[in-house]
């Protein structure tokens, strides 16, 4: 039933989404006219306010504080150190995981019972002929 009304919704929605071709009339689309379009002229080269602006030395106060290399390594090394928190978090999951598939496989494999079967009075064997 669940297929029958996912075909049907299907169905449905392929019927509506279809396109229909268009069959322009070129005569109207040549007689139109076409709007003109109006661009910026381009700056390149143009040495305007911009250019007096970037000439001028950055100041040292608008990149921050930068520390000398020591500082800068102790930072590097501390970003580069992991949160111990993640490995224990990692350990936890791998654990968890490996525990739900060793109950997953327990669970899955058949039991193996020994049924006891009355088979009455055992068999003489036969000399081989």
């Amino acid at each position: 039933m669940k297929l029958l009304s996912t075909i049907l919704v299907v169905l449905a929605t392929v019927s509506i989404a279809g396109a229909t071709p268009i069959q322009p009339d070129i005569k109207k689309l040549l007689s139109t006219p076409r709007p003109t379009q109006h661009f910026a002229p381009a700056r390149v080269g143009w040495n305007g306010p911009e250019a007096a602006a970037s000439s001028e030395a950055i100041p040292a106060e608008s990149l921050g504080n930068i520390g000398p290399r020591t500082d800068q390594r102790q930072a590097l090394i501390q970003l580069a150190t992991p949160d111990w928190r993640i490995f224990l978090a990692l350990g936890a999951l791998i654990f968890l995981l490996r525990l739900l598939r060793k109950r997953a496989t327990l669970a899955a494999a058949p039991a193996n019972y020994s049924i006891p079967v009355d088979v009455g009075e055992p068999q003489t064997r036969r000399p081989a002929a």
